[in-house]
């Protein structure tokens, strides 16, 4: 669940602003839980037939009891059935795009927040109105991930880098849509350099392979 970190932070940036969120997710679940602690408010509903948004009454209640000025989805699934409901309903729907999906799960959509240039052709590519795509990084604090000064040097020594071999942090499923093969054939060009990689074990052997020669990877996660 580390991209709902994110997504919490975005929806505590909004609540600064005055901007009231309500939350509705599958009951139970990491996600149910993190909302709450944080202080939102979560409706749960658990659809019966997913892939059929007029069978989910339970998502026309929610938006029903909390009359929302937009409705923001973040999966494809839910941009499916808060899509089709909004639409119902006349309220606009913003659907986050963080990855390459199949149109039909848009197609309600007012609005669409790609995540990248191009994620963004991806979805003009399949039909969308160009003038309906905007291009929204994935929002994150980065204040809460800084380190004191120190932490550079000390990470160096114990992993055992030299202070002159750049150093390449890379966080994320290693599917092939993120474009890890990119960084890890542009690595091995380098003459000296570490990769520090974190992802799924058996995914990092195998990305490991390419760059083993020129490339150190002191560890995988």
């Amino acid at each position: 669940m580390s991209w709902a970190q994110a997504w919490i932070q975005l929806l505590e940036a909004l609540r600064e602003k005055g901007i009231e969120n309500f939350v509705l997710c599958r009951p139970g679940g990491t996600l149910h839980e993190m909302l709450k602690q944080n202080g939102f408010t979560v409706f749960t509903c658990k659809p019966v037939l997913p892939w059929v948004p007029p069978l989910c009454a339970c998502i026309k209640d929610a938006i029903k009891a909390v009359k929302p000025g937009v409705i923001h989805t973040r999966l494809s699934q839910a941009a499916l059935l808060g899509g089709y409901w909004g639409k119902r309903l006349g309220v606009p729907v913003l659907c986050t795009v963080d990855k390459y999906p199949k149109a039909k799960y848009y197609k309600y959509a007012a609005h669409l927040a790609a995540c990248s240039n191009d994620v963004a052709r991806h979805m003009i590519f399949q039909g969308f109105d160009g003038k309906k795509v905007t291009v929204v990084s994935n929002p994150i604090d980065v204040s809460r991930y800084e380190r004191p000064k120190s932490y550079v040097p000390q990470m160096r020594k114990s992993k055992g880098v030299p202070q002159d071999v750049p150093v390449i942090l890379a966080a994320g499923r290693f599917v092939g849509w993120k474009g890890f093969d990119v960084l890890i054939k542009a690595c091995a060009k380098l003459t000296r350099s570490s990769i520090f990689a974190y992802g799924s074990r058996a995914a990092a052997r195998k990305a490991r392979r390419p760059s083993r020669r020129s490339c150190r990877w002191p560890r995988y996660d």
